[in-house]
């Protein structure tokens, strides 16, 4: 018997603020499969009538926001909208803890731009680098050139990091294009200095994904191998890694000891949609079955998404002890 896994977060929103994006990621769960546009082009036009969200209508949601604290803008590429910086300052008016940007960061590589997005209220920013070279991340996100503009960027906010309060997080999804690269791309991060936090994700089974899952798909368990391998590596030369590595939707029971990396189950983020506050669901189910409720790490786990199950079944997972 299997089971959703459910919850929701009531401290985080999350703002669509743009439906188009300047990459077109192989594993992206948000495109349509094999299509330049992003699921929710047609929710932005027909409300909106642009793939932008502007400041009247950005004004109106954000007042449906009550007892929040934090606010992440995402997109598509939020950087593409012209109207983020002010989005931003408004945010830090009206009081919120935490203003984070998902990017992929390739405007970034504009000095000025950073300094607006920092001088608004920006203050924990998270950058998407699928690989320590542009071989790596210039085929993934089909994009060439698109590795110098966040590497660029990078440098950037480093260089902003003595005029502004901020953390940075690099993230790096897991694929069988870039599965060995991981740790090659931990020591590339930390020696450059770029982001206070590297963030690991699994593969959303939706999207981009469905149509190139052949290139895609490697079992949870070698991302397991691999993921801790690559960090044995950095713990066996003494580097302070423990808080600042994390991997994110990958079951609990996979990891054998080094399950302090794992981001813990933090239930569903909600977003600003319309004239009230919603779960955000822009990927399949997690899923648990019967046997979860014996491991010991059942009420911690994010369980295992309900596409990869599909694909692959449930034999790899072994409750944990």
């Amino acid at each position: 018997m299997e089971k959703a896994c459910k919850g929701m977060s009531a401290k985080r929103i999350e703002v669509l603020v743009s439906s188009t994006c300047n990459n077109n990621c192989y594993f992206c769960c948000d495109r349509v499969a094999r299509s330049e546009y992003l699921r929710f082009n047609s929710y932005f036009l027909a409300r909106y009538g642009a793939v932008f969200l502007d400041r009247p209508n950005f004004l109106k949601q954000v007042e449906n926001a009550t007892r929040v604290s934090d606010i992440l803008f995402t997109g598509g590429e939020p950087t593409l909208n012209d109207n983020l910086t002010d989005f931003i300052a408004v945010a830090k008016e009206r009081g919120y803890r935490k203003i984070a940007l998902q990017t992929n960061g390739r405007r970034l590589c504009y000095i000025d731009y950073c300094f607006r997005l920092l001088e608004n209220g920006l203050n924990h920013v998270h950058v998407a680098l699928h690989g320590s070279t542009r071989k790596y991340h210039d085929h993934i996100t089909r994009s060439p050139g698109s590795f110098f503009q966040v590497v660029r960027g990078l440098e950037n906010m480093k260089f902003l990091k003595k005029n502004f309060d901020f953390k940075m997080s690099v993230n790096f999804v897991i694929n069988r294009l870039n599965i060995r690269n991981i740790g090659p791309y931990i020591d590339f991060v930390l020696s450059k200095g770029f982001a206070d936090e590297i963030v690991f994700k699994t593969l959303m089974y939706c999207g981009n994904v469905k149509a190139y899952q052949h290139n895609l798909l490697v079992s949870l368990l070698e991302v397991a191998k691999e993921f801790k391998a690559a960090v044995r590596l950095c713990e066996g030369s003494n580097r302070m890694v423990t808080d600042r590595i994390r991997i994110l939707n990958m079951p609990l029971c996979l990891l054998n000891e080094y399950e302090h990396y794992a981001e813990k189950n933090k239930g569903i983020p909600s977003y600003l949609s319309g004239n009230s506050v919603k779960p955000m669901k822009r990927c399949s189910d997690f899923l648990k079955r019967k046997d979860c409720k014996y491991c010991c790490f059942d009420l911690e786990c994010c369980g295992i998404d309900r596409g990869y199950i599909k694909m692959n079944g449930w034999d790899e997972f072994v409750p944990a002890g």
